[in-house]
């Protein structure tokens, strides 16, 4: 049996190549609804902590390097006519949007 087939499938695609194309982001039109937070699959979205350091302070902050990309939690939040979660290219210039 070689090493490959013997590795989970999660850890052959965990570099580089593995990652989303697209990342989540919330923006400064949050609520803090939290409707995101009970929907996020890979649990990378958290109400923000009271004191918290975050410029600009958000109700909720999503863990970029977390985000697999699915584009569940926007879909959610533009159900319910927020829209405060977009997705961007990893990498692109609102990647590193200052909520993280």
């Amino acid at each position: 049996m070689s090493l490959m087939t013997s590795t989970p499938r999660s850890l052959q695609f965990a570099g580089k190549a593995g990652r989303p194309r697209l990342i989540a982001v919330v923006g400064d039109d949050c609520t803090g609804c939290n409707t995101c937070v009970d929907y996020c699959l890979v649990d990378c979205i958290e109400p923000t902590a009271p004191g918290s350091d975050l410029h600009p302070p958000t109700p909720v902050h999503i863990r970029e390097d977390e985000c697999i990309g699915c584009s569940l939690c926007a879909k959610v939040c533009d159900e319910i006519r927020q829209s405060a979660i977009q997705l961007v290219p990893v990498g692109g210039p609102l990647a590193s949007h200052p909520t993280r």
